[in-house]
């Protein structure tokens, strides 16, 4: 009798974990600047391509660059970015969207390598409840160098 009273609870925490566990839905597949180099207040993008390795579509609910540097005076400073793109957005199953996340660096970030962690929000598409549910946040490292600016002395600055 008691092992019954125990299997019951026992049961219901299990399937009580099966339907809050998430899903994995997508793959950043690569995510790539379109510059090798920047210089301190440039601007550009990271192109990020999404796979949808499930068999329903998926959508893309957010997607981020998030980017930890130091300014030339070494204070710490974390800025994230979000693609322009209008969100959520479908991919349908076996396919694969490329998005752009725009960047802007400030004027004095320190020079040397940072590293952006590109990060996406994915729900996938469950036909049987016919509903979206939140599945998971792939995200993908990218190395960024700041070069820095190197401006000739002027004539007067040599004497």
């Amino acid at each position: 009798m008691n092992k019954k009273l125990v299997l019951i609870p026992l049961i219901s925490f299990l399937v009580l974990m099966a339907t809050f566990q998430t899903a994995k839905a997508a793959t950043i597949t690569s995510a790539t600047l379109d510059k090798t180099t920047y210089l301190a207040g440039q601007t550009g993008y990271i192109s990020v391509s999404i796979y949808n390795d499930k068999n329903d579509k998926i959508k893309v609910t957010e997607l981020s660059a998030t980017i930890n540097y130091y300014y030339t005076e070494s204070t710490v400073y974390v800025q994230k970015f979000f693609t322009s793109v209008t969100l959520p957005d479908e991919i349908p199953a076996g396919q694969t969207e490329t998005y752009q996340v725009p960047i802007s660096l400030p004027t004095n970030i320190a020079p040397g390598y940072t590293n952006p962690i590109v990060e996406a929000r994915t729900e996938v598409w469950n036909q049987q409840a016919t509903e979206w549910r939140y599945s998971d946040r792939p995200t993908y490292p990218v190395k960024l160098y700041i070069c820095l600016l190197y401006t000739s002395p002027s004539p007067r600055d040599r004497t």
